[in-house]
């Protein structure tokens, strides 16, 4: 990979401050490889962090603010949009 590339696949502005309590939960279920199976487990646990029913979700419909908002942020202030949620599962896999 060249040096050029390397760059994309580095922690930024908006990952560097990953939620640590989200990833422990994400720890604590064992998968020991990224396959489809592994995949799903990680975005139910996601997606109950985010049950209305379970906590208040503050749903986004603005570009700006559901993709250019850190992890933590998404995560503690329980931003939900399409957007956040993927950038949730796309950092922790």
């Amino acid at each position: 990979m060249s040096q050029e590339n390397k760059k994309y696949l580095q922690f930024g502005k908006y990952t560097a401050d990953y939620p640590q309590e989200l990833l422990d939960k994400i720890k604590a279920l064992h998968l020991w490889k990224i396959n489809e199976d592994s995949v799903n487990k990680i975005f139910e646990l996601i997606r109950q962090e985010f049950d209305p029913k379970l906590y208040k979700v503050n749903m986004v419909n603005d570009f700006a603010i559901s993709r250019f908002t850190s992890a933590k942020d998404v995560y503690n202030k329980r931003q939900r949009s399409c957007g956040s949620l993927a950038t949730l599962l796309s950092l922790l896999i």
